[in-house]
């Protein structure tokens, strides 16, 4: 590889290690802005507790599976 194509070569690393490093803070970020959490119910006997699963079953299956989970809390 002649010289000039590794200054290339470097200044292209450089500015992709910029990059991933810039953006490495939002990707990584999983906090819920205010705006999209919905807004509590007043009188309600329990808090309300949010969960995700994965819907690789149908949705009757999740909720006979997961019913418990959420009685309990």
């Amino acid at each position: 590889m002649i010289r000039s194509g590794q200054f290339y070569l470097f200044g292209l690393i450089l500015v992709i290690g910029s990059i991933m490093w810039g953006s490495y803070e939002k990707a990584v970020d999983i906090s819920i802005d205010k705006q999209f959490l919905p807004k509590p119910i007043i009188g309600a006997e329990k808090p309300i507790r949010f969960f995700g699963v994965v819907s690789r079953y149908s949705p009757r299956k999740i909720y006979r599976g997961y019913q418990p989970i959420s009685l309990y809390y």
